[in-house]
């Protein structure tokens, strides 16, 4: 009797939840990787992948989504999921200073140790009020954990221009989060962005496997930007640590400033603060 209580119980469940599939699209038909979707109904926030594609289950006939992505006008869409199982989303370009960046700082003047996450009109303001020598733009959507892409200097050319222009009025420094791939950076000198940041999660994930293999897409990039921005400067960062950062330093001869936090602070459990900082100082002192 409870097998079948039990059998009853899971063929209800699975007849009630639905999984629907949504692609994310501009109005060029252009798909949208790291679109956020907020859903309130299913306290849940989604990002699209790298196909513009996101995966949600639900028992209920009708939702409410909320979609945005840095440089696009954030969109509520209704849709009913009683017959249709797949759905697609069209955002509209547009320029729009919202919570969509995030901006961090280093090196700040008179020795304030502020720090800024989540960009809007006001906060750039806040910004420049602290003027800072650097801020680093990084294109994560609300609530994601970590950064995970870099940015398309294409689609969002015009976006990141007036940005920049408002920073350097300032004479604040800008750095540009960017792949491991010299597509999509045409558009620097347009830009004019100070420095690029390299997201050098591909590399550290695969140093350990061929280390030699690992650097060459960035050794590409970074030649291509000084053959053509050769007043472009770099940075790097994401998950460097003690064990892949010389190599990559040594690859890599005229990086300026490298970011590194979550090793650092790991680190730091085994040889303590002052141990770790040096070690590091070290490395990038070579």
């Amino acid at each position: 009797m409870y097998k079948i209580l039990f059998l009853i119980l899971i063929t209800f469940s699975s007849f009630a939840q639905k999984t629907l599939k949504g692609l994310v699209y501009n109005n060029k038909g252009e798909i949208i990787a790291g679109a956020n979707i907020l859903i309130p109904s299913l306290n849940k926030i989604l990002y699209s992948d790298q196909k513009g594609i996101f995966y949600f289950s639900t028992n209920k006939d009708s939702i409410n989504l909320k979609i945005s992505h840095v440089g696009y006008i954030s969109k509520e869409f209704f849709i009913r999921t009683d017959n249709i199982s797949s759905f697609k989303f069209i955002l509209e370009d547009g320029i729009i200073l919202n919570d969509e960046i995030k901006v961090t700082s280093t090196r700040v003047k008179k020795n304030s140790p502020y720090a800024y996450t989540n960009i809007s009109k006001n906060f750039i303001e806040k910004v420049i009020n602290v003027n800072p020598d650097q801020v680093t733009l990084v294109p994560d959507p609300p609530g994601a954990l970590t950064s995970s892409f870099g940015w398309d200097c294409e689609k969002n050319k015009s976006f990141l221009t007036d940005v920049i222009k408002e920073f350097h009025n300032n004479n604040i420094r800008v750095s540009l989060f960017i792949n491991p791939s010299i597509k999509t950076l045409e558009n620097l000198d347009i830009i004019s962005t100070d420095r690029v940041e390299l997201y050098t999660y591909d590399y550290a994930h695969n140093y350990s496997k061929n280390k030699s293999e690992a650097i060459k897409s960035y050794i590409e990039v970074v030649r291509f930007i000084v053959n053509e921005f050769p007043k472009i400067e770099f940075n790097a960062g994401h998950d460097l640590n003690l064990e892949n950062l010389e190599f990559f330093l040594k690859s890599i001869n005229n990086i300026k400033e490298v970011s590194i936090g979550h090793a650092l602070i790991c680190d730091t459990f085994e040889y303590g603060l002052e141990k770790t900082i040096k070690k590091y100082l070290e490395i990038t002192s070579k």
